[in-house]
């Protein structure tokens, strides 16, 4: 008898509400593991006995949830030869949007939503080019993706990344983008802007945290890039450009975060411009109002931004240093930063 016919004949016993425990539980989540990544046991062997329905029942429970996950995960990877795990796809799908439900249920518990992440973005993983071709069927696995890198713990949001550069790479290849997969990138932007954004109180953050966050930046600035791959580098910039002028439409009061991030994405998407491209090159100047106390900030990314761009002249950037002067009176500072020229200082008397 087979080690697969031995765990077959256990599995009746294996429902969580008819005796068996925990620690039994976990042991076989284990022993499925190791089976199906060693070849023992096939994708369709799982999903013909009852422990295709006990993998995902016990992502509800707290003390099985992390053995659940793995198994789960293993499970979806081992259907990637997908013409061949067809009928076990079509199981796995419906499972996986009844899991999408339960993410705006998470709240604050970055443990179940890393548990979903991993589980999503494998599905996403495996099943992309069935994401292309079925994009309607598949789409609650990428709308389940955005909802994880929407999240707000920074642990959780790079599990989704591999997931969106693969995805984009495939679409690359596509003569047309489906509307869905558009928009999806579409939000994905506004998320990854909206993480890149220092916090109010950066003493919420010691030397160590803030260095780190200064080097994941980079890491989601290289989503930027994915994002600009299927979108499109001037609609990119252009929409984030406009989250700038929005930021600067309040007031001087606006938080230099607000302002900041958006530029910073603006500098990490800059390398996909194409000094050739006319539709590029497009010009645009926008003035930067903020007080002496947040100048440096806003005038270092700004400097940072408008390198970036070389000879495409897309942004020229003035960042107007306003300390307290009589009402009217030009500003004591000026900083302008231009494709070609930037860093230049004037001084008025």
């Amino acid at each position: 008898m087979s080690n697969w016919s031995h765990i077959s004949l256990a599995i009746p016993s294996l429902d969580p509400l008819q005796g068996a425990t925990h620690a039994i539980q976990n042991q076989v989540f284990a022993c499925l593991r190791s089976w199906l990544t060693a070849g023992e046991m096939a994708a369709t062997d799982v999903a013909n006995s009852p422990i295709f329905e006990f993998c995902f029942q016990a992502l509800a429970s707290d003390r099985l949830f992390e053995s659940a996950t793995n198994a789960v995960c293993d499970l979806i990877h081992e259907t990637q030869e997908v013409d061949e795990n067809t009928s076990v796809i079509e199981r796995i799908v419906p499972k996986l949007t009844a899991l999408k439900g339960i993410l705006a249920t998470v709240g604050d518990d970055p443990e179940k939503m890393k548990g979903y992440a991993r589980i999503f973005s494998e599905a996403g993983e495996t099943y992309r080019l069935l994401i292309l071709q079925h994009t309607e069927a598949f789409f609650p696995i990428v709308e389940a993706i955005g909802l994880c890198s929407n999240y707000h713990d920074l642990d959780i949001v790079p599990i989704t990344f591999t997931f969106w550069m693969r995805l984009s790479q495939s679409i690359g290849k596509k003569v047309t983008i489906s509307p869905l997969l558009r928009g999806a990138y579409e939000s994905l932007v506004t998320v990854m802007i909206k993480h890149l954004h220092f916090p109010s109180d950066s003493s919420t953050l010691d030397a160590q945290e803030l260095e780190i966050f200064r080097s994941f930046r980079h890491v989601m600035g290289d989503t930027l890039k994915d994002c600009c791959y299927v979108l499109g580098t001037e609609q990119c910039l252009l929409e984030t450009l406009k989250l700038v002028e929005a930021a600067l439409a309040q007031g001087p009061d606006t938080p230099w975060q607000d302002i900041e991030a958006p530029l910073f994405a603006m500098r990490s998407m800059g390398a996909e411009v194409n000094s050739k491209d006319e539709h590029a090159a497009r010009g645009s100047r926008t003035r930067i109002k903020t007080s002496s106390e947040r100048q440096d900030r806003l005038s270092n990314i700004s400097a940072k931004t408008a390198n970036r761009y070389g000879r495409t002249y897309f942004v020229s950037l003035v960042v107007a240093d306003l300390a307290p002067e009589a009402p009217g009176a030009f500003p004591s500072r000026i900083t302008h930063l231009h494709g070609q020229h930037w860093g230049q200082t004037c001084t008025r008397g």
